[in-house]
């Protein structure tokens, strides 16, 4: 992967981002020294508030950080094609830098980190894998981000007709390419404004000239604003624990006011705001409402999302509104949370919640979280996943054929049985399945990752008509795409008995197989039709994780039968 030696010429690819600045006044990092080995390329895309207001969207490439100004910033419609403008080379400690640059200094003004995270190369031509230095140079690349606000393909290409130089002149353009990550409706630079390291909004950082790091105004550490989080966070759950109005109501001691009222969980009694707010209008689904069916799922649900690092899908004004991913803990989470320090990259952590009782569940609902995603791995080894995951949906979201789903999942079970392997079912509670097979916790991410390519890619030469593994929708042609991108580090995956942001409120249901023939679809069940199901116990999942098996040894399997063995 990308790395930057002492002398290696990364000063020399510097030397423009030098001259332009004067490090005695600007806080701007110098770089030219940072050493990287055996990581995953990062990205950052950095809001800034200069002469002209616009985004930084920067690649790791060959130990600078590549660079474009996007003046709109990045969509997620495919449709829209957004103009980069071509700058210089960055330094690699550029990714964590969040200040005010002086005015009078180039690029004067407040840079916010916006969004990062990792990416991977994706470019491709004639069936070869393009590298990143060479893509570029030939004027377009294709990677898969993996932000905490940005996921899926993205392209840069240049214009046509414009110069292939380093020169203010060049023009390329950003777009979002057609995959399963693409959503028109979305708004991401005007829903999720505020910065991904430290939760301020433009106005915080400006506002922060005399927080220096170094002695330096308009800098200050992502390390101290993390601290500061943290305090905050201390100083929210004493908040949350003092002052209420304890009232006697009909059933029992309850806590009241105007807008809020506390549902009791197991020796907890959790402040839910705004009981009768509405979340899914087609439905009526209120805050209330999902706070009593997250008490119904708790038992089963917690046997699958405990332990498990938690990315919080939020509607705090419905699904009528705008929707985003919380992933660090918010300041104001209550202390009795449990919670995790998990890596984000190399060099960076973040607190993530994790529920560990019912009480944390109503939390999630008070907090308008219909749909928690966990990590695939445990949060005492957030290297190690306890399970893999085949996700199958229709090839046309428009006309989702899910007879095609259905014999999928029929197709994929008679591989695992040959291979020895249990396949767990679920509903998605959207379009499709997913077949989850347990692990022991005994490999990385990346060996469960390989060995689950390499089944999906035995299970489509089985049926290449239908199937497929080609991760571009336009390279699909009509097929259905067995998709095993979610068994990486600090990837999700929807929960069991989650709620999806859809009309009626239909919910993520585990299934037996031998009710997979009489399902209509992958909303077979709401949050109310499924009341019935959890009152009488129904458990699918039970006891999945006590049949966890060797990757190793499943890896050997799908050798043997690769071979003809």
């Amino acid at each position: 992967m990308a790395e930057e030696r002492r002398g290696s010429g990364g000063e020399g690819k510097l030397r423009t981002y030098h001259g332009k600045r004067d490090f005695a006044r600007t806080s701007e990092p110098r770089g030219g020294r940072r050493r990287r080995r055996g990581a995953e390329p990062r990205f950052v895309i950095q809001h800034h508030a200069a002469r002209a207001d616009h985004y930084d969207v920067r690649l790791e490439v060959d130990g600078v950080l590549k660079s474009w100004a996007v003046p709109k910033g990045p969509s997620t419609d495919p449709r829209v094609k957004r103009l980069a403008v071509p700058t210089e080379d960055h330094p690699m400690e550029y990714l964590d830098f969040e200040g005010t640059i002086p005015q009078g200094e180039y690029g004067g003004g407040t840079v916010l980190v916006w969004d990062t995270g990792t990416y991977r190369n994706q470019t491709r031509k004639r069936g070869r894998d393009i590298p990143v230095e060479d893509a570029l140079a030939h004027g377009h690349v294709s990677v898969w981000l993996e932000g905490e606000k940005l996921r899926g393909g993205y392209a840069f290409t240049r214009f046509r007709g414009g110069s292939a130089g380093r020169g203010r002149d060049e023009a390329w353009l950003l777009v979002k390419e057609d995959d399963d990550e693409a959503d028109a409706r979305r708004r991401p630079v005007s829903s999720r404004p505020e910065s991904v390291l430290t939760g301020r909004g433009m106005r915080a950082v400006a506002a922060d000239e005399d927080g220096g790091g170094a002695g330096r105004p308009g800098h200050r550490s992502a390390a101290e604003h993390r601290e500061g989080r943290k305090d905050r966070r201390s100083e929210a759950g004493r908040a949350t624990r003092g002052g209420r109005d304890r009232r006697r109501g009909q059933g029992g001691e309850s806590d009241v006011t105007a807008t809020r009222e506390a549902v009791r969980a197991g020796r907890r009694s959790v402040p839910l705001g705004h009981p009768d707010k509405v979340l899914i209008e087609e439905g009526r689904l209120t805050k209330r409402g999902l706070a009593e069916h997250f008490l119904r799922a708790s038992e089963p649900m917690l046997a699958e999302i405990g332990g498990h690092p938690l990315a919080l899908q939020r509607f705090p004004d419905g699904t009528a509104g705008q929707s985003f991913y919380q992933k660090r803990l918010p300041d104001h989470a209550p202390d009795w949370l449990s919670s995790v320090e998990v890596r984000r990259h190399e060099d960076d952590t973040m607190t993530m919640l994790v529920c560990e009782d019912a009480a944390s569940l109503v939390w999630l609902a008070d907090q308008a979280v219909l749909t928690p995603h966990p990590w695939l791995s445990r949060a005492d080894a957030p290297d190690l996943p306890d399970r893999m995951i085949f996700d199958l949906d229709p090839p046309d979201a428009d006309r989702p054929d899910f007879d095609l789903v259905r014999r999928t999942a029929w197709r994929l079970r008679a591989l695992l049985d040959e291979l020895d392997v249990p396949g767990y079912l679920m509903t998605t509670g959207s379009r499709g399945l997913h077949v989850v097979v347990p692990l022991r916790r005994e490999e990385p991410f990346d060996e469960v990752k390989h060995v689950a390519r390499q089944i999906a890619e035995l299970l489509v030469a089985r049926d290449p008509g239908h199937l497929t593994t080609e991760v571009r929708k336009k390279q699909r042609h009509g097929r259905l795409f067995v998709d095993v991108l979610r068994n990486a580090y600090a990837q999700l995956a929807v929960a069991p008995y989650a709620v999806r942001p859809l009309p009626q409120a239909p919910v993520a249901a585990p299934v037996a197989w031998d009710e997979l023939d009489g399902l209509e679809s992958a909303r077979q069940w709401t949050v109310r039709t499924i009341e019935a199901r959890l009152a009488e116990g129904v458990d699918p999942w039970r006891g999945m994780h006590r049949r966890g098996r060797s990757l190793a040894r499943i890896g050997e399997r799908v050798r043997r039968l690769s071979d003809g063995g």
